[in-house]
């Protein structure tokens, strides 16, 4: 059970039902403060109204928060505008019971055992700002995730079991501006995931199973302030280098931790600083690129002759045979004596 942490008067206590009880009392800047407990099932919901500092006068919260039953069949007051369900015993969102919510802002669902989310579950909650739905068991998200949540500001999908994210699932998310997937095991980002979220101004996936970003993944954050890739088991190659070398080049942009990311692969560069050799590896893809081309180059035209053909030359090469014209054939002699 909640309590107020301000000091109040004499509370005044008046019993509606056998099961709500309303406690009144003037708070110490004089504002009448009501609590009304709710018991059902053996369990107590607080409905706080307040209009303490930060909150408009009027808003309803409901704490639901850590009560250990399951709240499929409960009717929360359709002007409520903020819902704690976390810490409790839910395997699955309840939908029906948030469905009719349609002035809700804030819904809070982490610490449960969820690990689905239906279809178009969110599709009436338009005016919700923040959803948390950390810390559950969730490893996939819908195509219809993010249908109805026009108005989302902040996502909190952290410690899930998510693999993969896909374009679909953040669709419909213009407005939204934090988003944090940490502690998940994403290993694949599809090309334009985060196409839509134009707005995001914090991204967080830190801590998952990272080893390669699709080229210009992050290219359409525009407002983008703050990126963390922290701890995940990257492959430094020259594609990884052109991604960072890309985002280095936005100036707003705060690489959170990058100076602390270390590569895992390949394995001459394991444990390694990212920041350390990133400049380098473009350039030894490139000295790497130039040795393979001369030597199947010289492989190739080692076994060289030419006999006449209608004005070509028919040059027998080691993968076949190829025809020159003769107006190239000096050209190609001078070449391949070059190149042995």
């Amino acid at each position: 059970m909640l309590y107020p942490k301000y000091r109040t008067n004499r509370p005044i206590l008046k019993v509606l039902s056998d099961d709500i009880l309303i406690i009144s009392a003037i708070g110490s800047n004089g504002n009448i403060k009501q609590w009304l407990l709710w018991t059902i099932n053996h369990f107590s919901c607080v409905f706080i109204i307040t209009n303490r500092l930060l909150l408009k006068s009027g808003t309803m919260f409901v704490n639901c928060s850590g009560v250990h039953a399951l709240v499929f069949n409960l009717t929360f007051p359709s002007d409520a505008e903020h819902l704690d369900l976390s810490q409790n015993n839910l395997y699955s969102i309840p939908w029906k019971s948030i469905s009719s919510l349609w002035k809700l802002q804030v819904l809070l669902l982490s610490s449960n055992s969820i690990h689905k989310v239906g279809e178009k579950t969110f599709i009436s909650l338009d005016r919700l700002h923040k959803l948390d739905i950390g810390r559950n068991d969730i490893s996939f998200l819908g195509n219809s995730f993010s249908v109805g949540l026009i108005s989302l500001h902040e996502l909190i999908l952290a410690y899930n079991k998510l693999q993969e994210l896909q374009y679909k699932s953040f669709k419909y998310f213009e407005n939204l501006q934090k988003l944090n997937l940490q502690n998940n095991n994403i290993s694949s980002i599809e090309m334009g995931t985060f196409r839509s979220l134009t707005r995001l101004r914090q991204l967080y996936l830190q801590n998952n199973c990272l080893h390669a970003l699709p080229n210009r993944l992050f290219s359409m954050l525009q407002h983008l302030e703050i990126l963390n890739l922290e701890d995940n088991p990257w492959f430094c190659d020259c594609d990884l280098q052109r991604v960072f070398a890309k985002l280095h080049s936005v100036r707003r942009l705060i690489l959170d931790d990058y100076y602390n990311m270390t590569c895992m692969e390949p394995h001459l560069l394991r444990n390694l600083p990212l920041s350390a050799v990133d400049t380098e590896l473009c350039i030894a893809e490139t000295a790497t690129v130039l040795v393979i081309t001369f030597t199947v180059f010289v492989t190739v035209v080692a076994h060289f002759k030419d006999y006449s053909f209608q004005g070509f030359v028919v040059v027998l090469a080691n993968d076949g045979e190829w025809m020159v014209g003769r107006d190239k054939i000096d050209l190609l002699k001078k070449l391949v004596f070059f190149l042995q």
